[in-house]
């Protein structure tokens, strides 16, 4: 980048390109359409010549080029358009590939004016010329590490590069033969030379070096001297079209400071503004954009994960109300089935026992009737009597004790399960040995009528479905809760019991022992039996102490 020399010079350059020579002289608010600062004959020469032929140079940038359109572009295309909108003449462009090509159309008359050809000396007496258009200083440019230099004489030292042709190339060659140069043929060359280290110092116009440094890239440079020279920019015409330079003079003094502005700014700085802006914007979007991408692609991936565990928890959900559906409905068919029974051991057994305890107390009470009882049959009567009664008493424990044992209210859990075991025994055939060691936890009811009610339903399965010949419930309480164990030595239970339609028995099983905060866990094997165990934590829901007995 420039440093404080060097912008101190283009700001220089600046003033001299809007000043212009005699500009502070004219009025900024003459109008283009008002042609009376013309005299009559221009105004006549204009009529005559309304279509004026011009020549321009395909690539001096920053002053004159064509652009990828075709059309003449740089800073002296806008004075051109001024001018001819101005003078109210119509400009026909040609385009030449050199300034040698260009002067001999102008020689030959093909071409009227052309507005960047160099005042060389060999053509200088050939064609007319305008006042300045543009006064560029001429410096000396070095990279930021070289020394700044006192006067021109201190170059003869240096390796200096200068651009053949140029008007700095003219002038110094002119003012300082004793002066060696590496001659190379464009700026653009000349600073690639002082940036790879083939030149020290590179001699030019300020404006041409300031557009290709940006143009390049290269930040490393600065002003190490400023000469007196400038370079200055002229329209030239041929010889029939000499009358065309005054009015061309009159054009420029009057455009006004801010119109040179507009110019200059054009080329110079808009142009670098705008590639920066658009290189900020890119980068700004370019980031936004991948911000967005990221935050999109983020999203997209968390969506079909969550989509795909949602819909995954929504077949889990289904599954689970489907089972517990099937849940409900087999508790309300037992619900059902239990109440039927019930009713009918009331009304086959109880009741039939009432029945009977009714009859025999009537025909005690006719026997009572009678004036010489017998006291043999009142003694059959009454023994029949307690018959009945302890018959009734027993359906009526067993129906209590099914709805809910009063062992377990009692004595406790331990007392329960070996209870059921014997009963499991007498019914089924199956030996069955109850392990509880020494341990007897006081749990709360509604964990000890889940465990009561888990292992009597395991019973059950064992004594339907096992096939077994013994069985074994192994209880035990340690730090992390308590263990309850029911193994049998039947053919297993299969391994997909949880999705298997109509395990309603191991699923109740295992909503039980979830309810009190524990799990389930049943192990299986083909001919090795199975083993169901219950883990359930000791908390202030299940157990309120544990007591040895």
């Amino acid at each position: 980048m420039f440093n404080w020399r060097s912008s101190l010079f283009v700001f220089v350059a600046l003033l001299l390109v809007i000043a212009g020579p005699d500009a502070a002289a004219q009025d900024e608010n003459s109008e283009a359409s008002n042609n009376s600062w013309l005299t009559t004959e221009e105004l006549a020469w204009l009529q005559k010549h309304a279509v004026l032929k011009h020549g321009v140079v395909t690539s001096h940038e920053p002053f004159e080029f064509v652009d990828g359109t075709g059309k003449a572009a740089g800073l002296m295309s806008d004075y051109v358009t001024i001018i001819a909108q101005r003078l109210g003449v119509e400009l026909q462009t040609t385009t030449f590939d050199s300034f040698a090509d260009l002067a001999q159309a102008m020689r030959y008359g093909s071409i009227d004016t052309a507005s960047y050809l160099p005042m060389w000396p060999e053509i200088r007496e050939e064609f007319s010329w305008s006042k300045p258009i543009i006064s560029m200083p001429i410096a000396v440019f070095g990279m930021q590490d070289a020394p700044l230099l006192l006067e021109i004489s201190a170059l003869a030292q240096w390796r200096v590069a200068i651009e053949r042709p140029s008007r700095a190339q003219e002038i110094f060659s002119r003012e300082w033969p004793e002066l060696q140069f590496i001659d190379v043929e464009s700026t653009g060359d000349g600073l690639l030379a002082l940036r790879d280290g083939r030149a020290d110092y590179f001699i030019h116009n300020v404006f041409s070096v300031e557009y290709e440094r940006r143009e390049l890239g290269i930040d490393a440079l600065k002003i190490v001297l400023q000469t007196p020279y400038s370079f200055d920019v002229r329209i030239s015409t041929n010889r029939e079209g000499a009358r065309l330079v005054p009015m061309i003079n009159k054009v420029v003094a009057s455009l006004s400071e801010h119109e040179r502005s507009l110019i200059f700014d054009k080329w110079v700085n808009s142009r670098d503004a705008d590639a920066v802006g658009w290189r900020r914007v890119l980068m700004t979007g370019s980031a936004i954009l991948a911000s967005i991408l990221f935050v999109l692609g983020g999203t997209i991936l968390w969506n079909r994960r969550l989509t795909r565990k949602v819909e995954a928890r929504t077949e889990d959900l289904a599954e689970s109300r489907e089972a517990l559906r099937a849940l409900a409905q087999h508790l309300d068919r037992i619900r059902e089935e239990e109440k039927s029974r019930l009713a009918l051991e009331m009304h086959d057994e109880l009741g039939h026992s009432l029945m009977a305890l009714t009859m025999s107390v009537r025909k005690l009470g006719r026997s009572l009737k009678m004036s010489v009882p017998d006291k043999q049959e009142m003694r059959a009567q009454v023994d029949e009597l307690l018959d009945l009664v302890k018959q009734a008493t027993a359906t009526s424990r067993r129906i209590m004790s099914d709805l809910r044992p009063s062992v377990l209210h009692d004595l406790g859990l331990v007392a329960a399960i070996e209870w059921l075991a014997h009963e499991f025994e007498e019914h089924s055939g199956i030996q069955c040995v109850v392990d509880a060691g020494n341990l007897d936890p006081e749990l709360s009811d509604d964990a000890s009528i889940a465990l009561f009610r888990i292992v009597q339903e395991s019973l059950t399965n064992i004594a339907k479905h096992s096939q077994a010949s013994a069985a074994k419930i192994a209880l035990d309480v340690n730090a992390d809760g308590l263990m309850l164990e029911i193994v049998d030595d039947g053919i297993g239970i299969a391994t997909n019991w949880q999705n298997k339609k109509g395990s309603f028995g191991l699923i109740g099983m295992r909503e039980r022992a979830i309810a009190i905060g524990g799990k389930l866990r049943v192990d299986s094997g083909p001919d090795s039996g199975s083993a169901v165990r219950i883990e359930v934590p000791l908390t202030k829901k299940t157990v309120s102490s544990i007591a040895a007995a």
